[in-house]
């Protein structure tokens, strides 16, 4: 899926080729963990934190707003609600 300069999306055939809807399905389901779950812990279990401080305040500020990134793109193309 790729978003026009509109903002509408659409599949191209490079893309259909590359993307499973099992993987399109897993991220959506992924992202609505964000609105349950610990998000510094989820960002931990997904690799490499500072231990402590600013620094992991804003690793773990990163890995949310790309997430809310990913939500909004999905609910864009019309994956999720």
């Amino acid at each position: 899926m790729t978003r026009t300069l509109s903002g509408h999306c659409h599949v191209n055939g490079g893309v259909v080729a590359a993307l499973r809807r099992d993987d399109l399905m897993a991220v959506a389901c992924a992202v609505r963990r964000l609105e349950t779950d610990d998000v510094e812990r989820w960002a931990a279990r997904s690799g490499h934190l500072p231990a402590t401080g600013a620094e992991r305040r804003g690793a773990v500020e990163v890995f949310a707003r790309s997430l809310r990134e990913l939500v909004d793109y999905l609910r864009d193309c019309g994956v999720i609600v």
